[in-house]
């Protein structure tokens, strides 16, 4: 007879076990469980063992657990990390959002690009600054001095490049706009009479201040040679409000030197004179074709008699 195999199993495996079986089956649990206390012989010595309760599944339980809280506490560690150099970062507000949009107009112009590969802009230690302070007016006085001094000892073609940025640059830092607070709706139709007024100004305002090309400068020129010598006293009184001369010392200046105002009112008073000058041309040409029809028709009719 086969001798009977012997079990060591704890509660859990035996109703483990019983689960599986199929219905009309049974098992003696206590032929399956034996007692927590075995007797082993070992090198002649009797060691009393104890066994324990341990199910591999709360082993398994325990080692996931330990891991969740040492994630967790990692989790915990970046977080706080992260949460400190945010608090070290200054706050965006709606002004560090409306100079760094403008940077990055300022800086979409192609000749922004031309110019900056030479590194002659260091727009990123502007830009850090600006977020620190949150200064506008103080971001566009700097790359205001930036482009004056670049200015002074460019050449020509450099010249062209700058004269184009600075002309962007007056388009996209305008003066910062005072928002007024909300107004009541009775005082709305006083504002809206006023708004075409003010418009007019500010347009009449920046294009005096906006900055004169070379283009314009030489084509200026040569529309004053071509003035008559009545029209040059008209240009000597505008020069003469930045050019220190006599009035019978010859008219010489230097364009470049005269600001950009005055050159603004050289442009509108020679351009008024030279349409003056072609209307007159144009009306002694149609006075001459006249005569010379009439003396053609009054030649005609004499032939005829």
């Amino acid at each position: 007879m086969a001798s009977p195999i012997d079990f060591n199993l704890n509660q859990m495996q035996v109703e483990f076990i019983l689960g599986k079986m199929p219905k009309g089956f049974s098992l003696l649990q206590a032929s399956l469980l034996k007692a927590r206390e075995q007797r082993v012989v070992r090198n002649g010595s009797l060691i009393s063992l104890q066994s324990k309760k341990v199910n591999k599944y709360d082993a398994s339980f325990q080692s996931n657990k330990q891991e969740v809280v040492e994630d967790k506490t990692k989790r915990i560690q970046r977080l706080t990390s992260t949460q400190q150099k945010e608090s070290n970062k200054p706050l965006m507000d709606d002004n560090h959002k409306e100079g760094l949009q403008l940077l990055q107009m300022f800086k979409s112009h192609p000749a922004y690009t031309q110019i900056d590969t030479q590194g002659q802009i260091n727009i990123d230690k502007i830009e850090a600054f600006f977020i620190q302070e949150g200064n506008l007016i103080n971001l566009k006085n700097q790359i205001k001095q930036i482009l004056h001094k670049l200015t002074q000892n460019a050449s020509n073609q450099m010249q062209d490049l700058l004269n184009q940025l600075e002309i962007h640059f007056q388009n996209v830092f305008k003066s910062p706009s005072n928002q007024s607070k909300t107004t009541p709706i009775q005082n709305q139709n006083t504002l809206n009479k006023n708004i075409p007024q003010k418009s007019k100004e500010i347009q009449s305002t920046k294009k005096s201040d906006q900055i004169i090309t070379f283009e314009e400068k030489k084509q200026l020129s040569q529309n004053i040679r071509e003035l008559s010598s009545d029209y040059l006293k008209g240009v000597w009184e505008i020069v003469q409000q930045n050019v220190q001369t006599k009035e019978d010392e010859e008219l010489e200046f230097d364009i470049d030197v005269l600001p950009p105002k005055i050159i603004r009112k050289l442009q509108e008073y020679v351009k008024n004179k030279l349409k003056t000058k072609k209307v007159k041309i144009d009306t002694s040409i149609n006075q001459s074709s006249q005569r010379s029809l009439n003396q053609d028709s009054s030649f005609a009719s004499k032939s005829f008699e």
